[in-house]
């Protein structure tokens, strides 16, 4: 009988914790919001607020993270002289047939030889 309801219980209690991890994630992201245009990109959130030209990027680096509590994919900006900068998640544009990581590489392949 107790077996009975432990069981269901104990199945609540992992959803109750996937999801307050889940709010957890998104509460400690540093960066809320990222637009990316032609020559620089702008991320903004919790105490970030910056414009960033593609030529001060040193680095792109994809990362993995446990898909429970944060994305799978994060994409990471490193920055010639100042913190990086990490984007949660690799969003796919699908007109333009390439995700965020694949992009950004790219971009800054192109901006360096010009």
């Amino acid at each position: 009988m107790l077996e009975d309801a432990l069981l269901p219980s104990l199945f609540i209690l992992i959803l109750d914790l996937i999801y307050v991890g889940s709010i957890l994630r998104l509460y400690t992201y540093r960066v809320h919001k990222a637009q990316f245009f032609d020559d620089y990109f702008e991320v903004r959130g919790r105490g970030l607020n910056r414009r960033v030209e593609y030529k001060r990027i040193s680095q792109t680096q994809r990362l993995s993270a446990v898909p429970i509590f944060a994305n799978r994919i994060q994409v990471r900006i490193d920055l010639m002289d100042d913190v990086a900068i990490t984007i949660p998640g690799n969003p796919r544009n699908g007109k333009l047939k390439v995700d965020l990581y694949s992009w950004l590489s790219r971009r800054i392949q192109s901006t360096s030889f010009s």
